[in-house]
C-alpha cells in the first residue's frame, strides 16, 4: 500500500507480527503508539511516554503490507499504547484501516469518551478492550492512574458508550494489591453490571514504573479466583488472565 504524503497517521513505536494473547480467539498483529495521559504505577510500557524518541519508529506501510500479505491467517490488528485515543490522527487511521479491510481491536484507558463514541458510531473497531483500574471515585482512580486531577465521569461515560455501541468488548482490571482487593473488584463489577466480558489480570511486579511496586508480591491464585467468583455475579462472563 502507498500512503499519501498528505495523510497524517499516528507514529508507531512497536510492531508485533503475530500474537495469540492480545485478542482472544484470534491470531493478530499488534502496534504500539507512544504517549499516555496516565502514569499508572504498575505500567510496564512506560518507555512509550517517558522516552518515545529513543524507540525506533515503524512505518505504517510495513504494517499494512504485512497485514495484506498474511490476511488469510492473521485475523486482525490490535492498536494499543500508550493511549491510542489521545492521538489526533487515530480516527483517520482507523478509517484507513477499515478501507483496507483490516479488522481492528482498540485498547484504551477510557479517558477520551468523545473519540471512543466516534470510533464506535462509525464502526471503526471490531473489538474494544478498556481498562477499569479501580473503584470509580476520584481518589482511588487517581492513585491507580498515577495522576491527581482526574475526572472519573469520563471513565463512566466510556463504559456507557462501550456497552451501548460496541458489539464486542471487554473491561479489564489489573489485580495490583496496592490498588484493588476483592471488595474493590465487586465495586468495579457493579459499575459495569451486565457487561459481556470482564477480565481480571494478574499483577506482575517485574519492570513496573513504580520501584515500590516491584517489591510487592502478587495475589495468590486462590484469591484471584475469589475475585472472579465475586465479579461474575454482576457480569455475563469473567475470566482470569496471567495465571
Amino acid at each position: 500500500m502507498q500512503i499519501s504524503k498528505s495523510q497524517s497517521l499516528p507514529e508507531i513505536k512497536g510492531f508485533i507480527k503475530n500474537t495469540l494473547i492480545e485478542w482472544d480467539g484470534f491470531l493478530s498483529s499488534e502496534v504500539f503508539l507512544p504517549n499516555c495521559n496516565f502514569r499508572c504505577p504498575f505500567c510496564h510500557s512506560y518507555k512509550l511516554f517517558q522516552s518515545p524518541g529513543e524507540i525506533p519508529s515503524v512505518k505504517w506501510e510495513e504494517v499494512i503490507s504485512y497485514m495484506t500479505e498474511k490476511n488469510q491467517w492473521v485475523d486482525g490488528l490490535v492498536i494499543c499504547g500508550g493511549e491510542p485515543l489521545m492521538d489526533k490522527d487515530i480516527v483517520s487511521c482507523l478509517r484507513m484501516l477499515k478501507s483496507e479491510g483490516i479488522k481492528v481491536k482498540v485498547d484504551t484507558n477510557g479517558y477520551f469518551p468523545d473519540v471512543l463514541k466516534k470510533i464506535l458510531e462509525e464502526k471503526l473497531a471490531a473489538y474494544v478492550a478498556m481498562d477499569v483500574k479501580a473503584p470509580l471515585n476520584n481518589a482511588d482512580y487517581g492513585a491507580a492512574a498515577g495522576i491527581r486531577d482526574i475526572d472519573v465521569s469520563r471513565i463512566r461515560d466510556s463504559i456507557d458508550i462501550i456497552m451501548k455501541f460496541s458489539s464486542d468488548y471487554e473491561f479489564r482490571t489489573t489485580a495490583c494489591p496496592l490498588f484493588v482487593n476483592e471488595k474493590n473488584i465487586e465495586d468495579i463489577a457493579l459499575a459495569i453490571k451486565g457487561a459481556k466480558k470482564y477480565s481480571i489480570q494478574q499483577f506482575n511486579p517485574e519492570n513496573c514504573l513504580s520501584a515500590e511496586l516491584r517489591a510487592i508480591k502478587p495475589y495468590v491464585k486462590e484469591y484471584i479466583e475469589k475475585m472472579r467468583e465475586t465479579a461474575v455475579k454482576y457480569v455475563k462472563r469473567c475470566v482470569i488472565k496471567g495465571i
